[in-house]
């Protein structure tokens, strides 16, 4: 199996190849494979076999700190267009949301990056050379070092992307960022694949220093109501807390504060999840 890694600028970093016996899995270490363990840019896979005969993911992880990034690598196959949304919370002052965007192709492209917060609307154009990267932190598109809060208590984020190349061609991938590393992925995904009106969240173990935030981007021309419900555990039991209907504006974002309403939750609940209910399948949705 060929590795093949390119760095910010789009240079070929040389990288020994990998051997994969028949069912097997292999943990391998980027940094000794290609001699470098400082910067950033992209990675690529090429095998022998079949489209689906290959599976792999990308991890970071701190010894002391556990897991912090964590990606799996997708077929260019996968993607149905040229254009991405999602949505984050930039809440917790300390930390960094950044997006790492990535020409995949040899060919020069242009990305366009739309984001909305607290009733702002901010643009930003990049043209990306050949298997090139480039870091976009979120606040920054607004113009300002730190997203503007002047008395708001909204603090989520929408965001919209679009390239000019053939699907799978320009990636992107989001990251929010504390000063001791990673934190948390930013997840986007085509609005094609937003098929459902409700979403689910994986399960939260929360910490009594943890403000958990709920980040909405909705996508329609018109008006919607969110039904978000709290699923946990407690007690050998599960049980669900309905939380207040939430209006989000048409091609608008939301942010909540959570943290009141699960004051609420009967001592002991842990395993929280998240589910959402709306009108409408165009809804994005982030909990953080």
């Amino acid at each position: 199996m060929e590795v093949q890694v390119f760095d910010a600028r789009g240079r070929r970093i040389p990288a020994r190849r990998v051997a994969l016996a028949p069912l097997a899995s292999e943990e391998v270490d980027l940094g000794a494979l290609i001699g470098n363990r400082r910067g950033y840019g992209q990675l690529a896979l090429r095998h022998d076999g079949g489209p689906l005969d290959v599976a792999a993911q990308a991890v970071i992880a701190h010894r002391r700190r556990g897991v912090a990034f964590n990606q799996g690598l997708a077929l260019k196959s996968q993607f149905q267009g040229a254009r991405l949304v999602g949505v984050t919370d930039l809440g917790e002052p300390a930390a960094a949301s950044l997006l790492a965007v990535a020409n995949v192709s040899g060919t020069p492209r242009k990305v366009k990056i739309r984001a909305v917060a607290a009733g702002r609307r901010a643009a930003l154009e990049l043209r990306i050379g050949p298997r090139q990267t480039r870091l976009v932190p979120l606040a920054e598109l607004f113009g300002e070092p730190g997203l503007p809060r002047q008395g708001l208590t909204d603090t989520a984020v929408g965001i919209e992307i679009e390239h000019d190349g053939a699907r799978g061609e320009a990636l992107v991938h989001g990251l929010m960022m504390t000063p001791d590393g990673l934190a948390a992925n930013l997840r986007l995904v085509e609005p094609a694949k937003l098929r459902a009106n409700r979403a689910l969240s994986p399960a939260l173990r929360l910490t009594a220093d943890q403000r958990p935030r709920l980040a909405l981007f909705h996508l329609g021309g018109a008006p919607l109501r969110v039904l978000p419900e709290v699923h946990y555990r407690v007690n050998g039991g599960i049980g669900t807390l309905k939380l207040a209907p939430v209006e989000v504006a048409p091609n608008g974002v939301r942010g909540l504060e959570l943290t009141p309403a699960l004051a609420a939750l009967p001592p002991g609940s842990r395993d929280l999840g998240l589910r959402k209910f709306g009108d409408s399948h165009q809804l994005a949705g982030a909990a953080t």
